[in-house]
């Protein structure tokens, strides 16, 4: 079983879905699942299935009364982006690399200097820098999780732990040789003739990689320094990381950047700034995925042909009523009033069951166009939300393979909410539009507060005797539940079909998540 704590919510708290994803904590009420859709560049299109299962406690009251589909949403937090194509710091700094966008960043600046300062070319070196900042920091991340897991692995050879610090300190050459030739840059951009929204960007991803450095480095060197048992000798390895650090910290500040972390104080301009920066460059890979509203049309005709229905079922009964009853009679009126009821109630239940709610169609909640920054159309995606009680058998054997008794699954009644995703990818048009991008990210943040908002308070007091001064005592015990999610997740594409079904358990209190759990079974 692999378990996170809120208590220690970071990237390296992420817990593996197999090979599609992964899920962690966002925030103390707040988890993500990441899911990743790798994509073959020939196929013509690939179709990815989401289906997750929330098996919500009844003791937590969340049902089709107080939960509505509304709300769901409302508490979903939804972005599908590029991943972009992985490259070393020293492909990005190779001036003969002609897809580094460090590269066409600069070779675009000298159309400025030539005369150039047609809109389309400024916008082009601000897509060619954020695209950086995006590539260098992906990087980075990925140096930095191989190491640090290379060094976790059980019985390391002497042999393997010596290529994994020859490796490490490599990879810390790259960067400082990046950072000498990015940094250099600089004042190529700091001229009159530069526009000054291009100074600020170049300024904004400069400082952005900083901090990024900074952080991952920092992930490292407390690894190195306090993650036990490791063994071997890290002493240059920990040098030559405290070293960057200095430099980092010592160039922002020449700068006059604001992103300088200080102790004893509250440090609220830093988390600020690092999240504008974020979001600025990575806006970069994210796409567009607005849900498109049913057609009127449509929908009236729709509406209409209920009220056609139930009109000619008032026509029928009003006939019947006057074979049977005299006209204009009590009993004759009460009829009509009763049938223009029947006929009224009808209507608006047929509206429901032929409507976009309705129960004789395959209907979704949103359907969505996929499409890049430059408006090209990659793809598509339908949801759909809803309360089930008949669960599929694979689904149920995931849900109760940790049930002891069966006894204690009776004992445990839940309501289950099913969220049904489907995207389809469009791969070989977005290899030909695009080079240095291909797979996506779906990043689905949930937040649960509005499940734990009628639960009980996080601790009971019981009565405890204690042995040792053989008094009676009050004691405090942790009240917590637990929340299921069983994540069923399908690839179909011209090779075949896959499918990979995980179980996640989060432990909750009424103050939030306290940590989330994976079984694979």
């Amino acid at each position: 079983m692999n378990s996170v704590d809120k208590g220690h919510i970071d990237s390296a708290s992420n817990l593996k879905l197999q090979d599609y994803g992964e899920i962690t904590l966002h925030s103390k009420n707040q988890f993500e699942l990441r899911l990743d859709y790798s994509v073959d560049p020939q196929d013509e299109e690939t179709k990815f299935e989401l289906e997750s299962y929330f098996f919500i406690p009844q003791s937590f009251r969340i049902s089709p009364q107080n939960y509505s589909k509304e709300r769901f949403y409302e508490d979903m937090q939804v972005y599908i982006r590029f991943n972009p194509v992985l490259m070393t710091l020293q492909e990005l700094i190779n001036p003969k690399n002609e897809i580094s966008p460090l590269n066409r960043a600069m070779n675009l600046l000298k159309e400025i200097f030539a005369g150039n300062t047609a809109i389309e070319i400024v916008a082009q070196i601000i897509h060619e820098l954020k695209m950086l900042a995006m590539i260098v920091t992906a990087s980075i991340e990925k140096h930095t999780e191989l190491i640090c897991s290379l060094l976790q692995i059980d019985n390391i050879t002497s042999q393997n732990l010596i290529d994994t610090k020859k490796q490490a300190i490599s990879f810390l050459d790259q960067i400082q040789a990046f950072n000498f030739a990015f940094q250099k840059k600089r004042n190529e951009f700091l001229t009159p003739f530069t526009p000054i929204e291009l100074i600020e960007t170049f300024d904004f991803v400069l400082e952005y990689i900083s901090i990024f450095i900074q952080y991952e480095l920092t992930k490292t060197l407390t690894f190195l320094t306090q993650e036990n048992p490791l063994t071997g000798n890290f002493t240059d390895l920990i040098k030559k990381i405290r070293t960057i650090l200095n430099k980092e910290r010592n160039f922002r500040s020449a700068c006059g950047f604001t992103s300088v972390l200080n102790k004893n104080e509250e440090n609220e301009e830093f988390t600020y700034r690092y999240s504008i920066l974020k979001k600025f460059t990575s806006n970069v890979l994210y796409l567009t995925a607005r849900p498109e509203p049913t057609p009127r049309v449509l929908k009236e005709i729709t509406y209409a042909g209920a009220a056609g229905i139930a009109m000619l079922i008032a026509i029928l009964l009003t006939y019947f009523i006057q074979l049977f009853f005299e006209d204009y009679t009590l009993p004759f009126i009460t009829a009509l009033i009763v049938s223009y009821m029947i006929k009224d109630r009808l209507k608006d239940w047929l509206k429901i069951v032929f409507g976009q709610e309705g129960r004789f169609r395959k209907s979704y909640d949103y359907k969505s166009t996929i499409k890049d920054n430059e408006g090209n159309i990659i793809g598509y995606s339908k949801e759909r939300f809803q309360f089930i009680r008949k669960i599929p058998q694979d689904i149920m054997q995931y849900r109760s393979s940790s049930h002891l008794t069966k006894i204690e699954g009776e004992g445990r009644p839940e309501n289950v909410i099913k969220y049904f995703k489907s995207i389809k990818l469009f791969p070989k048009t977005i290899s030909n539009i695009h080079t240095r991008v291909l797979n996506t990210s779906d990043i689905i943040r949930f937040d649960v507060s509005n499940f734990l908002s009628k639960i009980e308070d996080p601790y009971s007091v019981y009565q405890w005797y204690n042995i040792e001064n053989q008094q009676v005592e009050f004691i405090n015990a942790a009240r917590v539940y637990h929340l299921n999610l069983i994540v069923k997740f399908t690839r179909s594409s011209l090779k075949g079909k896959i499918t990979d079904i995980n179980r996640v358990r989060f432990i909750v209190d009424k103050k939030g998540i306290k940590r989330i759990e994976t079984e694979f079974v």
